[in-house]
């Protein structure tokens, strides 16, 4: 196994792992403090916060590090080109956040003002691009240190809001202050880190945006069908749902960092291996699918047993109603961080284009499921809905679409670990 991975990838986990502890703990407390209503209403209104995300990056995160590493000598211009282009989107797509808020929930003057506050997240988020040069260089300690620091500094501030007993609103700035601390000592750390110099270019923008527009319209559509479900709770039943469900969602993200993790790591170097060693390269992707599936077979399993008691001990008898879902939901990791992965292998054979039409297929897939499953089994269908649209979009269409089907093969291989034995041609 590459050293430099292995590294890398204990800096990733370690500094995801660090984060995990600090914000589960505050966020289980200022669960508990807010109620089901006002927690479901911080993350209704976030769901809407996706949206806009997805539109202002542009797809630019799923091609930046393959632009660092296959040209190093224009670091600077593709960097600063990038994170000009998300600057200014992200202004623009935060005030279209706030305005689809407003028109979509009569201009429901809380709900305005709580999404204002998250919006300004977006803006700041744009400087996370350096993390990118930090990847392609497998130096991603120094942004696993800059998130725990600004962890740190966040919390102390939403221990104070809980302990002053702020309203809502100190609530909704507290994300945004996460990611302004964040940046902030990211920068610091890529100017320590003696980073080029940043430069803009019309030219290279026309470039990155010919290569990411393709995952421009995917990510939208990934972001419909990822927040649908809450959003679809919110209008069909209540707040409080929205609050129950979101609990279960963000306990399965718990895990999130170590399957990110790996596959951070491992982008540089499968992309690497694409024009040295088409063997190797081909082995290093069943590996990190094998990786991904059974370790989300493994939290899917932990969860079924464990699931109703986790939420008990750790949110207190108002949220035991989200267990069920939290037991469906724990399923959907496996294909979702299977999508993830699957990024690098369609930036790597330039199949682009489907990016959008996987996309496409997952949001009209879970529209459909949440509009028939809610109104039978509430949030649990919403978890159900979830979990087919995943399995949908990132394994069937992998078997079903003849240019996809060797990823497909690759995930196959990958759930019987066919990556691991060396005489295995793939």
């Amino acid at each position: 196994m590459n050293k430099g991975f292995v590294k890398n990838t204990a800096w990733i986990i370690f500094g995801q792992i660090m984060q995990m502890l600090i914000s589960f703990v505050i966020s289980m407390i200022t669960a508990r403090y807010l109620g089901p209503a006002n927690y479901g209403l911080l993350n209704y209104t976030a769901s809407y916060l996706t949206f806009a995300s997805s539109l202002c990056t542009l797809g630019l995160n799923n091609i930046v590090i393959n632009e660092l590493i296959r040209r190093k000598n224009f670091e600077g211009r593709i960097i600063g080109t990038s994170i000009g282009m998300r600057l200014i989107s992200s202004l623009i797509s935060s005030a279209a956040m706030v305005l689809m808020i407003a028109l979509t929930n009569r201009w429901d003057t809380t709900m305005i003002w709580i999404a204002a506050l998250q919006s300004v997240s977006l803006v700041f988020e744009a400087l996370d691009l350096f993390n990118y040069w930090f990847q392609s260089r497998l130096m991603s300690k120094y942004v696993s240190l800059s998130r725990i620091a600004a962890c740190l500094i966040a919390s102390v501030y939403k221990v104070y809001i809980l302990a002053t007993s702020k309203d809502v609103f100190w609530f909704a700035f507290s994300s945004s202050f996460e990611m302004i601390c964040y940046v902030v000592i990211l920068t610091l750390a890529y100017r320590g880190c003696k980073g080029p110099a940043l430069s803009f270019s019309a030219e290279e923008g026309k470039q990155l945006l010919m290569k990411s527009r393709h995952f421009i319209i995917s990510g939208l559509m990934v972001a419909i069908y990822a927040q649908m479900d809450k959003i679809m709770i919110g209008k069909m039943i209540d707040q409080t749902s929205v609050g129950l469900y979101s609990t279960a969602v963000y306990l399965c993200g718990l895990w999130s960092f170590i399957p990110n993790a790996m596959i951070d790591s491992a982008r540089p170097l499968i992309t690497s291996q694409r024009s040295i060693n088409r063997e190797k390269y081909r082995r290093r992707i069943v590996q990190l699918y094998s990786a991904v599936i059974w370790l989300g077979i493994a939290f899917g399993v932990f969860v079924l047993i464990a699931g109703e008691w986790i939420i008990g001990f750790l949110y207190g008898e108002a949220y035991l109603p989200a267990s069920g879902a939290l037991k469906i939901v724990s399923w959907y990791c496996i294909f979702a961080y299977l999508g993830v992965a699957r990024n690098i292998w369609i930036v790597n054979e330039n199949k682009y284009a489907y990016e959008k039409r996987i996309a496409f297929l997952g949001s009209i897939t879970n529209l459909i499921l949440n509009s028939l499953l809610i109104p039978i089994w509430g949030i649990e269908g919403a978890a159900l809905a979830t979990l087919l649209t995943q399995f949908v979009t990132n394994v069937v269409t992998q078997l079903c679409i003849a240019d996809l089907r060797e990823n497909g093969r690759f995930i196959v291989q990958g759930l019987f670990l066919q990556g691991f034995r060396r005489r295995n041609r793939l």
